[in-house]
């Protein structure tokens, strides 16, 4: 927040789709605190999901945290989900979906098989080569009615 308002900006965005695979706080800030404290400077807080990647082929071995930094859950979108539900928990007028589509770090959500190449085996998504296409049509289809239910609502006449 404050480099938000020390920049002058509108606004901002937790691009970092890392840490909720490590910190399950991570995501509870944007309800508990972010959202809370964007809206009183009068900003906006967008949140940013994403399916995380495997940063083992990315960073050369030997790097400080290569272990760590492998956050896909197994494939299964649990986290995913979880930031989409965080985001629906937001004043945000809008989510941002950070995914490089950079296969290999793993961090795509357009359709995926398990395939071998050189060597190095891509794993399937648990819910079928699709999952992150459905996931992100149906959790964009929520967050697109829960916004217009909350604008209908503000709209109606106080009795």
């Amino acid at each position: 927040m404050q480099f938000t308002q020390a920049a002058g900006v509108d606004g901002g965005y937790p691009y970092d789709v890392l840490t909720p695979f490590k910190n399950e706080r991570f995501l509870r800030e944007w309800t508990e605190r972010l959202d809370r404290e964007f809206a009183a400077a009068g900003k906006l807080f967008i949140p940013s999901v994403g399916p995380g990647y495997w940063d083992d082929r990315a960073v050369p071995a030997g790097a400080d945290e290569p272990e760590a930094a492998r956050t896909r859950d197994g494939g299964t979108a649990s986290t995913y989900q979880a930031a989409w539900r965080a985001a629906l928990s937001t004043r945000a007028p809008i989510v941002t979906i950070t995914s490089f589509n950079e296969w290999h770090e793993g961090s795509q959500i357009e359709p995926a098989v398990a395939k071998e190449i050189d060597g190095y085996h891509y794993p399937p998504y648990a819910g079928g080569e699709y999952q992150y296409l459905r996931l992100t049509a149906e959790w964009a289809r929520r967050f697109a009615q829960d916004r217009a239910d909350r604008s209908a609502q503000a709209t109606l006449p106080k009795p």
